[in-house]
């Protein structure tokens, strides 16, 4: 007899000897039970119920052993594979099965990451309603395709109502049709916001300016904002009190210091971190001062870029001087050399990557980074006052640098080559002969005690050294006595008055590169990698 035979047998006679039972405590004597009473009736239900559910108990433990093994994940896991998938995939897997279509729908924080959901959809309305309110991270972009404006309105609308529990929100605009009223109500949670809009038009009618009461003048955890192409308004933004972190690409404009000085940076007394990148239309008619500049005690970094000479007049206004991290970008201007390193006392590491010079001082307070054309490196950085106190220095991709005399370094102890392989036909790179030492370029370090040879970061093959090189390097060195020598990621034969260690004094190249990182965050890691303790060391070894 199959198994649900016997539980049709077993369930009829367990619900035979409870209708007798229970026809007998209202004085009925045979098992019909429509004259009892409602309450042995209710009675009567729920031990059914209980009966059946027992005995069925070990036959569903049994079927579930067939399942599919997914079917048996529990929904904790299953939304933790939910949040890895990118959001689109999200709606996809919510169709496999009915169990994971519970779990999706079941668990709004499947629904709070959207950081990568890319053009606006219907979808997002639908992903904002099943978030709830769990604490949102929203990027995407404006569809320039939708004209519709109940489109348009649906998106706004979706926004404004989950905006109390959004925590970062990221929008690219690609059209004007995007409705701030969106942004009208508090925003309790939101810690980091950012705008983007082209820059192609300077149409007034295309411009998005801000309101000043956005988010309803409250959002007390706002820490990071990031604009491009957004136009900020002649007033105070209060919501704006606790900004930490400002990245700002504004449209260019004759008042444009003015309104960033009194209206903008005043609103922010705790700016830790200012990054602007200045991409003027045309020349500006009003000059930067200084005397417009709110104190800003709290500025520690600060990043700024723009073309010609535009950048150095904002970096020469700003409270610079007090920064521990200094960025200079001037696209085909010059750099005040003298006015940037003012903080330094005396310039101690260097490192020259691509075009970028990144120095720090003695106690690694202050740090700054400015880019230069290689070709004018030797004559506008290696000056005496920098390199008679330098004592480790960097070079990357140095084969543009041209310097027709010799760069004399009397206190350089810890020298890093970080070489690419050069390319020397179409079909890609070859790793028989790496970039030489420019030939124009003569260093003589009589205080060398590490030299370190290494290939750049991003190269995952093992290069070989050529020896013509390493000999014409050498006599450019001029040691006075021999040199420990360090390889990181070469194959390099012996080397004339070196000696072989293990990487020791510096961490390694390698250890320190990440592959999101841009090469001015590269010369960063390379200078924060030379250290003042393990120069000491090095000076101090037999």
């Amino acid at each position: 007899m199959s198994s649900i035979s016997h539980l049709r047998a077993t369930l009829n006679d367990t619900l035979v000897r409870l209708f007798r039972e229970f026809a007998l405590r209202d004085g009925v004597d045979d098992s019909d039970l429509s004259n009892c009473t409602l309450e042995t009736l209710v009675d009567a239900r729920q031990q059914v119920i209980e009966v059946v559910a027992c005995e069925l108990a070990p036959i569903l433990e049994t079927a579930n052993a067939h399942r599919d093994p997914m079917q048996k994940l529990h929904p904790e896991l299953i939304a933790e594979i939910f949040k890895h998938m990118w959001i689109g995939d999200r709606f996809t897997a919510s169709y496999v099965c009915r169990h994971w279509r519970r779990v999706a729908i079941a668990h709004p924080a499947v629904w709070a990451d959207m950081t990568a959901f890319g053009r606006s959809s219907p979808r997002l309305l639908l992903a904002l309603q099943r978030s709830a309110s769990s604490p949102i991270d929203l990027d995407f972009s404006l569809d320039p395709q939708s004209d519709l404006v109940v489109k348009r309105i649906a998106t706004a609308t979706a926004l404004k109502l989950a905006l109390p529990s959004m925590r970062s929100l990221s929008i690219d605009i690609r059209s004007d049709t995007f409705l701030l009223d969106a942004f009208d109500e508090p925003a309790p949670l939101l810690e980091r916001f950012q705008i983007s809009k082209g820059l192609q038009s300077r149409d007034v009618e295309h411009v998005i300016q801000l309101r000043s009461d956005i988010f309803g003048n409250s959002a007390p955890r706002l820490s990071c904002l990031r604009f491009k192409g957004i136009v900020l308004p002649h007033a105070l933004i209060p919501a704006f009190a606790a900004v930490r972190e400002l990245h700002l690409t504004p449209i260019w404009s004759d008042d444009m210091w003015h309104s960033l000085c009194e209206h903008t940076l005043i609103a922010m007394p705790d700016l830790e971190t200012l990054h602007l990148d200045l991409l003027p239309r045309g020349e500006a008619t009003a000059p930067f001062s200084s005397r417009f500049v709110p104190p800003l005690a709290r500025l520690r970094n600060l990043w700024v870029g723009g073309l010609r000479n535009i950048g150095t007049g904002f970096l020469l206004a700003l409270p610079h001087q007090m920064c521990s991290r200094v960025s200079l970008h001037n696209e085909g201007g010059g750099v005040p050399l003298e006015d940037l390193l003012e903080p330094l006392s005396s310039v101690k590491s260097m490192v020259i990557w691509c075009n970028l010079c990144a120095v720090t001082g003695d106690a690694r307070q202050f740090s700054r980074m400015a880019s230069f054309m290689p070709i004018h490196i030797p004559s506008s950085i290696l000056t005496t006052s920098v390199t008679s106190y330098l004592q480790a220095l960097v070079l990357q991709d140095v084969d543009g640098m041209l310097c027709k005399s010799q760069v004399f370094l009397p206190r350089l102890a810890y020298l890093e080559l970080v070489l690419a392989a050069s390319r020397d036909n179409a079909s890609g790179f070859s790793y028989d002969n790496l970039e030489s030492f420019p030939h124009d370029l003569r260093l003589v370090a009589p205080t060398l005690r590490v030299l370190r040879l290494t290939r750049h970061p991003s190269e995952i093959s093992i290069a070989y050294w050529n020896n013509s090189v390493y000999r014409e390097f050498m006599d450019v060195l001029t040691p006075d006595r021999d040199v420990w020598l360090e390889i990181d990621g070469l194959n390099v034969p012996d080397i004339p008055r070196t000696r072989r260690r293990p990487m020791t004094s510096v961490a390694s190249t390698f250890a320190s590169h990440t592959a999101s990182l841009d090469e001015a965050g590269r010369a960063w890691a390379a200078l924060e990698r030379i250290s003042d303790v393990a120069l000491s060391a090095l000076q101090n070894e037999e």
